[in-house]
């Protein structure tokens, strides 16, 4: 199951400053779905939702922030039963019949459990998963290289959206000239 490190808009390109004060540049968006036993329509509005009982990451996690500001935005406030910070915990909460999870994952991602993926219908909350580097230090190709085959590993997954190189970071050129690849 792919993590989701934070919450955020769908476009893939963006870039927004990391703590430690160098960009950070989204790797991969990840459409969020409701993981339950039962089926339900697909797409699935996320205002079928309210009142149930949801499954999702803590609060301070960028998915659950994610997933509040669309309930908020779909008009109603997210019954948060139960809180595990593993997807894997959160899919075996909802195969006891607990609730209904909220993370990204696919269909054969949780169908051993007897669980199905319900995508949501637009807009739909989405996971991004972000890298952060410092901008002052030169990139190692191992670095550039390292940040391709995560990319294109996690754009195998079920639902994924890959990130095109959005070209240079903002900020200083590295140590040896070349501008940050992100």
């Amino acid at each position: 199951m792919h993590p989701a490190a934070t919450g955020g808009p769908s476009r893939s390109t963006d870039a927004t400053p990391a703590a430690a004060g160098g960009p950070a540049h989204t790797a991969v968006t990840v459409p969020a779905a409701a993981i339950a036993r039962s089926p339900a329509p697909r797409p699935l509005p996320l205002a079928a939702l309210a009142g149930r009982p949801l499954i999702s990451l803590p609060r301070g996690t960028g998915l659950r922030a994610t997933l509040e500001r669309a309930c908020a935005r779909a008009g109603f406030t997210p019954r948060v039963a139960f809180e595990a910070a593993a997807p894997e915990v959160l899919a075996e909460l909802a195969a006891r019949g607990l609730g209904v999870a909220v993370f990204p994952a696919s269909e054969a991602e949780v169908e051993a459990l007897g669980l199905r993926a319900l995508p949501f219908a637009e807009p739909c909350p989405r996971g991004r998963i972000a890298l952060a580097r410092r901008a002052d230090g030169p990139e190692a190709p191992a670095a550039r290289a390292f940040l391709a085959r995560l990319r294109a590993a996690l754009a195998n997954g079920s639902g994924t959206e890959p990130v095109r190189n959005p070209g240079p970071a903002t900020g200083p050129a590295n140590g040896d000239g070349r501008a940050p690849v992100p």
